[in-house]
């Protein structure tokens, strides 16, 4: 399963990509307005992860897109550094399902997105 990774952090995202069960999830990193279109709009994938700090939120309206993506909806976790919970509260703003710290995501990334599968398919 593809997920999409909206980071203005090159290395932060490869640090996730080494992380990640490659058996069951290839991550795709979204770093300009281009791939927002290519990646989140076009395809259907049920699950992106956001850098609720970078530049492309704002820049692109990325909530309005996730939003308005028709019939499909899509499970969105954000993260932040652990000191600045002012993000946070932007990232519950932004309507994101989840909120974790980038320490959370890292120790934790294998079984936040197993949790939203096993959620997305117990729902279906």
């Amino acid at each position: 399963m593809i997920i999409p990774v909206v980071s203005d952090d090159i290395i932060y995202f490869s640090k996730l990509q080494s992380k990640v069960n490659q058996k069951r999830y290839e991550l795709s990193h979204v770093k300009s307005e281009e791939d927002i279109i290519d990646i989140i709009l076009k395809c259907n994938y049920p699950i992106c992860i956001i850098d609720i700090n970078s530049k492309l939120i704002e820049s692109f309206n990325l909530q309005d897109a996730l939003k308005n993506r028709g019939c499909h909806s899509i499970d969105t976790i954000a993260y932040y550094p652990h000191v600045d919970i002012k993000l946070k509260d932007k990232a519950v703003d932004f309507g994101t399902n989840l909120q974790v710290t980038r320490n959370q995501l890292f120790k934790n990334l294998n079984n936040i997105l197993d949790d939203i599968i096993f959620n997305q398919i117990s729902e279906s």
